[in-house]
């Protein structure tokens, strides 16, 4: 991933993507980071609760065979009470109520009440575990996203670094509150979703995802 045929959704090895917006991909230009990245690009509507994004069309990972996760993304357009998943979850529908109360979700997320991104975690359909990392989602920022969990571990490793200023953000941060069961397989979702009848705009650099089995 990225695919640049405008007439299909997103295409790679090893996992089916759908798109639930048409993606379009911008031209690569100079000026910013985000605009020298080849990138897919993803909208909603301009109207209230609109999604956009992707995610795989069946469960890609869980606990107990291990996984490594790497996003690059960007938003070109940001709401202040718009909802954000960079994860998984136990769903494979498009984004439709905050990314919080979605089933066995484990990620770095926005609710629309949220002015940061927290780091989620959640198991099945229990309580949410979530930890304000500090930063709020801001329009031309080029962000790294990494997940890692070693197979069958009770620990998961989050890592989110800010390309355009060179910052980490979140340094390997260990979660082990309320993780998804460890065989419970999980979609993988980059998502975002309108609240107000404003559109959103998620850039998708790259995905790469890798198990131990």
């Amino acid at each position: 991933f990225p695919s640049h045929d405008t007439s299909q959704a997103p295409l790679s090895i090893g996992a089916q993507w759908s798109a639930v917006t048409t993606p379009t991909h911008p031209t690569v230009s100079g000026g910013s980071l985000n605009n020298r990245m080849s990138r897919t690009r993803l909208t909603s509507a301009a109207t209230a609760n609109s999604s956009t994004g992707i995610r795989t069309g069946r469960p890609a990972i869980l606990r107990e065979a291990g996984f490594f996760m790497y996003m690059r993304v960007a938003f070109a357009t940001v709401l202040s009470d718009m909802q954000i998943l960079l994860g998984a979850a136990n769903d494979g529908n498009a984004l439709s109520f905050n990314p919080s109360s979605m089933n066995s979700v484990l990620g770095i997320g926005k609710d629309s009440d949220d002015a940061n991104f927290q780091i989620m975690s959640r198991a099945g359909t229990g309580a949410t575990t979530k930890f304000d990392i500090g930063y709020a989602p801001t329009t031309g920022d080029v962000l790294d996203v990494c997940l890692y969990c070693p197979p069958a571990s009770e620990s998961v490793f989050v890592r989110l670094e800010n390309k355009t200023t060179e910052t980490v953000i979140v340094n390997d941060a260990e979660v082990t509150a309320t993780l998804p069961g460890s065989t419970q397989a999980l979609n993988i979702q980059l998502a975002a979703r309108t609240v107000q009848a404003a559109a959103v705009t998620l850039d998708v650099g790259h995905v790469y995802v890798d198990t131990e089995v």
